[in-house]
């Protein structure tokens, strides 16, 4: 028969904790915690587990390995189950050995009334065993393929969200796998992924239905720490409703800090909601709130005979391009920190897109050239810019005629820096866009890749075509990137 959560609870407290500023001491078990294990190894009154498929939900930096790791030592070894199989699974190898090293750790620290618990298990290289009952701890990844053949009783998902998205057939597998075990269990543990939608996303629904009692499935369990719709980045209570450990042994400062990052524009935002909030976010909230957006709707103003950059993006499938002209301005300002009006550089854009006739089905390069020829009499261009992967005949042409044509190369690093300027500058209000409905379906449909150094568009995630907005952060890095924004400024808080 299965362990009762107090049996758990008791053996958990004579576990060592293996990192941070505790380790070494024994395992002290906080509320949320105990409430995590009530609901993991709540039996009912056969003796029998009552939960078999369990949803937890946090934000990061919440204990989850190491509570984690205690749990699958206590189902090893309490469960009474003979010729048992735990299993932990994660998207790839090494997240899956960051819960079995841990648990080596503890059996290597820890003693069950005086007596080492390394005199029961055998810590072995891929696995601890369990030679009284016979009973296994492994891991395996869904990036190793094909696990079946398996026969577990408890199954242990890491970072769920990476792990389906990775491989559903795997997470399937291991539950099936399971039919022939009088009590298996299957328990989820992550934050929320980067989009709502995947398998995980649709295990979160049902969560949602089953404690909303739309659903009916007492064998399911789901607790998800998240903040409220809308809820400010800043908001204290927000990191409380999503970080239980907050003030345990999750330093405030912590998330000041990387919020203050998000309002500052050196981190994305939809990266502190998901990891630190555990919020699904949508397409416009994984790069920019789209309010901020919306409101720098203003028309531009933009003189004849101004300085202006200029920057050419084709459509990843070359059935669309995208011309962006920006030109800059000193305004004066309200501080938002100060109330103080201060100068500062207003971006003033405009984006014209070209589609293929609908006889030809084709873009004639010539009305591309045509059209910046036509911007180039008008005003004065300090730099064109072009994708030299789809422009490279428009920008011959321009270049002889003496036009300062430049290619603009489409790499990590400089979409990087382009994405951040575009970002930096719509967070603090300084462009004028003139809500062209494409350009704001655009910027609203838009994927990014995070990146080490930040966040980039990436056009090969994106459904629709996204020549407009890349081509208006071309020519707002090129504009406003060089001074305002170096390469050492780039932040991605994880």
């Amino acid at each position: 028969m299965p362990a009762s959560p107090e049996r758990v609870k008791r053996f958990v407290r004579n576990l060592t904790t293996t990192t941070g500023k505790w380790a070494g001491r024994p395992f002290d078990l906080h509320p949320f915690q105990e409430q995590w294990i009530d609901l993991v190894f709540q039996k009912g009154d056969d003796g029998h587990r009552v939960k078999r498929e369990i949803l937890l939900g946090v934000g990061r930096k919440n204990g989850k390995t190491e509570l984690t790791a205690a749990m699958a030592l206590a189902l090893l070894i309490l469960d009474g189950e003979r010729g048992g199989l735990v299993v932990g699974a994660a998207a790839k190898r090494d997240q899956a050995r960051l819960m079995l090293d841990t648990a080596k750790r503890m059996v290597w620290q820890s003693s069950i009334g005086g007596v080492p618990l390394a005199k029961y298990l055998q810590v072995r290289r891929d696995s601890i065993y369990f030679p009284e009952l016979d009973a296994t701890y492994k891991v395996i990844a869904a990036d190793a393929q094909r696990e079946h053949g398996l026969n577990p009783h408890a199954v242990i998902v890491d970072e769920a969200h990476a792990t389906m998205e990775k491989s559903r057939e795997l997470y399937d597998t291991l539950l099936t796998a399971q039919g022939a075990r009088e009590d298996p269990i299957a328990i989820s543990i992550t934050t929320a992924g980067p989009v709502p939608a995947g398998p995980l996303y649709e295990l979160y629904r049902y969560g949602k239905e089953v404690q909303d009692g739309r659903r009916n499935d007492p064998g399911f369990g789901m607790l998800w720490y998240e903040a409220l719709p809308g809820a400010a980045v800043d908001d204290p209570q927000a990191w409380r409703d999503a970080n239980p450990a907050l003030g345990l042994f999750l330093r405030e400062k912590f998330l000041e800090d990387a919020s203050a990052a998000v309002l500052s524009g050196k981190s994305p935002e939809f990266m502190f909601r998901r990891l630190h909030l555990n919020q699904w976010t949508t397409a416009a909230e994984r790069w920019l709130p789209y309010e901020k957006v919306q409101a720098c709707g203003e028309a531009p103003e933009i003189p004849d005979g101004a300085e202006v950059w200029i920057a050419i993006d084709a459509a990843i499938r070359r059935d669309t391009f995208a011309v962006a002209l920006v030109y800059v301005a000193e305004e004066f300002q309200e501080d938002p920190a100060t109330g103080e009006q201060v100068r500062r550089q207003v971006a003033h854009a405009k984006v014209k897109r070209f589609t293929p006739d609908h006889e030809a089905g084709y873009i004639d390069p010539m009305e591309v050239m045509t059209y910046v020829l036509g911007l180039c009499e008008r005003y004065s261009p300090a730099r064109i810019s072009y994708d030299p992967a789809y422009m490279q005949i428009v920008a011959q042409l321009l270049a002889e005629r003496g036009l300062p044509v430049e290619p603009f190369p489409q790499s990590a690093m400089r979409m990087e820096r382009a994405t951040e300027t575009f970002q930096r500058v719509i967070l603090d209000g300084r462009m004028r866009h003139g809500g062209d409905p494409v350009l704001l379906e655009q910027i609203a449909s838009i994927a990014t890749k995070p990146t080490e150094r930040g966040v980039r568009i990436s056009k090969a995630k994106t459904q629709m075509p996204v020549d407009m907005a890349v081509a208006l952060s071309m020519a707002l890095d090129d504009a406003m990137g060089g001074d305002e924004l170096e390469v050492d400024d780039f932040a991605m808080f994880v």
